[in-house]
């Protein structure tokens, strides 16, 4: 059973990453990289709890 759950796990994996590829974004970005200090209007704490 527990190989089926990794199995699945990896194929998710997978389609993200070819949906990621397949919208040719310029980059992979992360909410790590996000300044907040240049939207002071932008709720840190939320953003970070809706992600």
């Amino acid at each position: 059973m527990r190989r089926i759950e990794l199995e699945l796990i990896d194929r998710q994996r997978r389609m993200i990453e070819r949906r990621i590829h397949a919208a040719r974004f310029p980059a992979v970005k992360s909410l790590d990289t996000v300044d907040f200090t240049a939207i002071p209007s932008l709720n840190k704490m939320y953003v970070l709890e809706l992600a």
